[in-house]
């Protein structure tokens, strides 16, 4: 098992790749049922899959061999091209979520551009817009909150709710953070 895990450690796949073998890991499936359950489990909450996507990643995946597929009949439709995780496709998942759980990403964000050039601005015009960043946070939040409800009523495992919950958290933390950074530009910044 290590020596698989280390042959694949340097291919490389999308988010996308990792969320549809994520779901085939639980068994095959075709790219109509793998929407479905996008669908229903709300993940483009917190991945961005588009429908078009999906067969694109499962054709890609398929010459990489993460998966296979085979025609399936079904009783008065057209045949369905149903796909399986590979063995290399378990393996590269598996590191692929053990990377992600394991470090946090630095992300480049244009807020922390903006805050290093804030000198441009004036306090008037940087209250406006911590104004308007707290609002966002605001709805940020509404929307996690009706995700977490909306998540613990349909049947999820039971960490699948977490990924409301965690940005959730994230956000208060960050409207606390604001707060406390309003009231040190209201103090200290010489700028009116």
């Amino acid at each position: 098992m290590h020596v698989l895990i280390l042959e694949y450690s340097m291919i490389k796949i999308s988010t996308t790749e990792v969320a549809i073998l994520g779901l085939l890991s639980d068994r095959p499936m075709y790219g109509y049922e793998i929407e479905k359950i996008i669908e229903e489990r709300k993940m483009r909450n917190w991945t961005s899959i588009g429908f078009s996507s999906i067969y694109y990643s499962l054709n890609k995946m398929e010459k990489k061999e993460f998966v296979v597929s085979e025609r399936v009949n079904v009783e008065g439709k057209p045949s369905r091209k149903v796909f399986s995780i590979t063995a290399k496709g378990e393996s590269v998942l598996k590191e692929q979520i053990s990377t992600f759980i394991s470090r946090v990403e630095k992300t480049n964000s244009k807020f922390e551009l903006g805050l290093m050039n804030l000198e441009i601005l004036s306090k008037k015009e940087i209250m406006d817009c911590f104004a308007d960043y707290m609002e966002s946070i605001d709805r940020q939040i509404a929307h996690y909150e009706k995700l977490e409800k909306n998540l613990g009523q349909i049947n999820v495992p039971f960490y699948i709710p977490q990924l409301a919950t965690r940005p959730l958290r994230l956000l208060k933390e960050e409207k606390k953070w604001v707060a406390d950074f309003v009231e040190e530009i209201k103090s200290k910044y010489p700028r009116s």
